[in-house]
């Protein structure tokens, strides 16, 4: 005979149980069962985890092996295309170089610097200013303009646009940055993996309307201004005073090569903004008065490992005046890893939760340079010394 008063009051007691827990559902939860439809709104929610829709897959390796690919593509064609000797330049020439390389070279005469410089780095000075006008033309154009290759058309029939949509649109995004700082960075980032998609793109939202016609537009629009960029260079009367004279062919391959180097740098810095975003600090003077490789965020030219060979040997004089910077350093903070959900399909890593900045590249400068006191100083350079990627990859 089954216990009717037994079961009832064992009832009872579960239910009181689920009462002084504050709860009312179930011991166990209701199995889940979804219908095509909504399986696939949920699959395509998780591929939409992707960095260029709506999830966050940081790369700072990558990251790092572009700048380190970007410098040596610079140095590649500045050594050359850059002529071999110093040309001989007017006082004015000599000042309007100075002042054009502002927050990248030391604003003294040039006289000055001169006497600063080593007995190399003199002879090779045009060389490395030259390395700083195309460094300083990517890192000004493409890294600190994030939005600089949109033109604010109102629609299809306009033909010019807004050249300074680029201008208010980051206006734009730093009032949203006063307001929320972690939205606005991944509205910029949303923003510009939106305006850059492509074919290709893993995993894909079939949700999406490929062609991606707005990306392709946006591609060569990007490849289109730094070949204007790279023309504009190559005429302006102070950078055409370090070219030598080259026949036709050649100086085609030479414009050719130099479209190459600025193109890169576009893609680039502008993946970069999508790849691991966040804000971007640039190292350079004032910032970078002192050489001191301790701090981290700069090492020394290639000219000083050359000098180190010297007899006697040349050693980047410590708490030296910087004198030029060659290329600027990146610092990448404020980055949304503790905020955004990372795409675990695709994430090649996924940075530490108390991790919310990086160094990308460092700063590499010319300074002042002295006699090693001993020769242990120049065949044991301070491992600090040295750029992320060799550090990272080499050290």
């Amino acid at each position: 005979m089954v216990n009717t008063r037994s079961q009832k009051t064992k009832g009872e007691a579960q239910k009181g149980r689920r009462a002084a827990d504050g709860s009312n559902q179930p011991s166990r939860k209701p199995s889940v069962h979804l219908t095509a439809e909504e399986y696939e709104a949920y699959q395509s929610h998780c591929n939409r985890m992707s960095i260029t829709r709506t999830g966050y897959a940081p790369n700072p390796d990558t990251v790092i092996r572009n700048y380190d690919d970007l410098n040596t593509k610079v140095k590649a064609w500045t050594e050359k295309f850059i002529c071999e000797d110093m040309p001989s330049l007017s006082e004015d020439q000599k000042q309007k170089i100075i002042q054009g390389l502002d927050t990248f070279c030391i604003q003294e005469p040039w006289d000055t610097i001169q006497a600063l410089l080593s007995p190399k780095s003199r002879d090779q000075f045009h060389l490395y200013l030259c390395e700083a006008m195309v460094n300083k033309l990517i890192f000004t154009q493409f890294l600190e303009r994030p939005f600089w290759f949109l033109d604010g058309k109102l629609d299809e029939n306009d033909e010019t646009g807004d050249p300074s949509f680029a201008e208010r649109l980051h206006y734009l995004y730093q009032r949203y940055h006063e307001a929320s700082p972690v939205n606005a960075i991944w509205w910029r980032m949303v923003t510009l993996g939106l305006a850059n998609l492509k074919e290709g793109s893993s995993p894909r939202d079939p949700r999406d309307n490929p062609p991606y016609v707005f990306g392709d537009e946006n591609r060569k629009r990007q490849a289109n201004i730094a070949e204007h960029l790279a023309d504009h260079l190559l005429e302006d009367s102070l950078f055409q005073l370090f070219l030598e004279e080259l026949p036709g062919a050649e100086e085609d391959t030479r414009r050719r090569r130099l479209i190459g180097v600025l193109q890169a740098g576009a893609q680039y810095l502008t993946a970069h903004e999508v790849a691991l975003g966040g804000q971007v600090k640039v190292h350079r003077l004032p910032e970078l008065k002192q050489f001191d490789p301790a701090t981290g965020i700069m090492f020394s030219g290639r000219v000083h490992q050359q000098e180190r060979k010297n007899t006697p040997p040349l050693v980047p004089k410590p708490h030296g005046r910087v004198i030029l910077v060659l290329r600027p350093g990146v610092y990448r903070y404020e980055l949304p890893n503790r905020f955004v959900p990372y795409d675990r399909h695709i994430s090649a890593v996924e940075l530490p939760g108390d991790t919310d900045s990086y160094l990308v590249c460092k700063a590499e400068v010319m300074v002042e340079a002295v006699k090693a006191s001993n020769p242990s100083d120049a065949s044991q350079p301070d491992p600090e010394d040295e750029d992320i990627f060799f550090q990272r990859y080499w050290g």
